[in-house]
């Protein structure tokens, strides 16, 4: 399948983002030479007695979280807020997200009250949206606001918000006066996985380093019209081992070949002798016809697709919202990555395998290839990941249809 043509557009943004790095390039070198600064030496001849620069956490009894993000965004953002909340239990929460991730952050139980609305491209609609979300809420001014985000484009909206006291980023693309500004490995040498970095902001309250064995997801609480799916899917029969797939992505350089999933598809089927579920949005094509596989692109919610997802075997898929909530709930997880990001920042965390391959160009950080034939993808091609795939979901289909043993 021939690539799409990248647009004027899109080549204008890409420039810009190159312009904008060179522009601040002295900045984050800065920031990079002040870190090791602040290092002292290990033989040095003085002591130091740091005093942390955090709000007055005693004070705090409103908290309002500006997170306008994607369903994969805002699974890595729960670890964070669960250590938000923790830090703060005698504060009030509140959430200002996409009308898209509601549903899993009213899951959670992390907030006491949501409101919605869109960022979008045109600022005077996007304000507008924001008034709206803010007036919706019972507080008109909040004693802290956190941007729980790496990326600056939303900033100028956060500032807008009223509080007291604001946590965020330091980059050199936010720019306030804030004294509570979190160093986050993005513009450091050593660049660390999105989750991790989402815990480096909050660190500044918590006053404490965080590794992946600090990524713990809390428990989503599923409602009965969610549990639902089952029979809906399944029948009243009840569901044999199922794996969940995911074949769709909105972007051309996330998006595996259509053509190469009808034989991986048949793989999964025959060789870990599973029943295959496809989930996706109304706007997905539906899969070419076979035997074993159930077709839901279209019709489940977000509740739904997650309460799914915590009852699969597995889970194979692009890298997208539904890989990262897939590995949230518990289910092993294939991800079938490109080049569009690095694993390292972006790979669904738990029981996870991600399958890429090693091209030149990664991470290109792009909508369409520029050029490359999209490698990153077609060189997966079924008969080279269909082993390590089939391999890694048998061994976890097997465990999870064991028998458990009684007097446990």
């Amino acid at each position: 399948m021939a690539g799409t043509i990248e647009t004027l557009s899109d080549r204008t943004y890409h420039w810009l983002k190159r312009a904008q790095r060179r522009l601040l390039a002295s900045d984050y070198a800065e920031l990079r030479l002040r870190q090791g600064w602040l290092r002292p030496p290990p033989d040095a001849a003085f002591g130091e007695h740091v005093v942390p620069v955090v709000p007055d956490q005693g004070a705090i009894r409103t908290v309002v979280v500006f997170k306008p993000d994607e369903i994969g965004d805002a699974v890595h953002a729960l670890p964070a807020l669960t250590e938000l909340r923790r830090q703060l239990p005698q504060a009030r929460f509140f959430l200002l997200c996409r009308p898209l991730t509601q549903p899993l952050y009213e899951r959670s139980a992390l907030f006491d009250e949501i409101a919605t609305f869109e960022p979008g491209s045109k600022m005077r609609a996007s304000s507008r949206s924001l008034r709206h979300a803010l007036g919706s809420l019972s507080v008109r001014e909040f004693d802290l606001s956190v941007y729980l985000r790496t990326n600056p484009t939303t900033f100028r909206r956060f500032m807008r918000i009223p509080a007291r006291a604001r946590l965020h980023p330091i980059d050199p693309r936010m720019r306030s006066t804030s004294p509570y500004q979190a160093p986050v490995s993005l513009w450091t040498t050593e660049r660390r996985h999105q989750a991790l970095q989402l815990l480096e902001i909050v660190s500044l309250l918590t006053r404490r380093s965080y590794s992946f064995a600090d990524v713990r997801y809390p428990p989503l609480h599923w409602t009965d019209e969610d549990k639902q799916v089952i029979e809906r899917v399944f029948g009243t029969d009840g569901p044999a081992p199922f794996v969940v797939v995911h074949p769709f992505a909105k972007e051309e350089t996330r998006r595996y070949p259509p053509e190469f999933w009808p034989p991986l598809l048949q793989a999964l089927r025959d060789e870990v002798g599973v029943t295959l579920v496809s989930i996706g949005g109304p706007e997905d094509e539906s899969l070419p016809e076979l035997a074993g596989l159930v077709q839901t692109e279209g019709k489940l919610t977000i509740g739904e697709t997650g309460y799914l997802l915590s009852r699969a075997a597995g889970f194979v898929g692009n890298l997208s919202g539904p890989a990262h909530l897939a590995a949230a709930v518990g289910a092993p997880t294939v991800t079938i990555m490109s080049g569009n990001s690095l694993p390292v920042e972006w790979a669904p965390l738990g029981d996870s395998l991600v399958i890429r391959a090693d091209v030149p160009c990664s991470p290109c950080h792009r909508r369409v290839c520029p050029g490359y034939g999209l490698a990153c993808l077609r060189e997966l091609t079924p008969e080279r990941i269909t082993g390590p795939v089939v391999s890694f979901l048998s061994a976890r289909v097997a465990q999870r249809a064991a028998p458990v043993p009684t007097g446990l």
